[in-house]
């Protein structure tokens, strides 16, 4: 005997994560981009305006402003990989 979570569409309950899942991470990326923009220019006054201070932190603070870039460019790619790579027995 086999169950299955179904929805009111019949999608299955992996589906419906994948689903979630990209809906999600495609909803929420222009607003992410908008803020490492603002971060980008921040980092960028501060190089040019902060002095020997504001330019060590805005050095400090770069690369974490592109991991976010790659993690905001690639949030799509690895939830699907996550979702793909979930299996449940049936």
């Amino acid at each position: 005997m086999k169950f299955m979570l179904l929805s009111e569409t019949g999608d299955n309950a992996m589906q419906q994560l994948e689903t979630t899942a990209n809906n999600f991470f495609g909803d929420i990326q222009p607003y992410v981009w908008i803020a490492v923009a603002v971060a980008m220019i921040v980092n960028g006054i501060m190089m040019a305006v902060g002095g020997e201070e504001g330019r060590q932190r805005a050095k400090k603070a770069f690369p974490w402003v592109l991991l976010g870039c790659v993690c905001v460019a690639g949030a799509v790619t690895i939830a699907n990989w996550v979702v793909g790579n979930i299996a449940f027995g049936g």
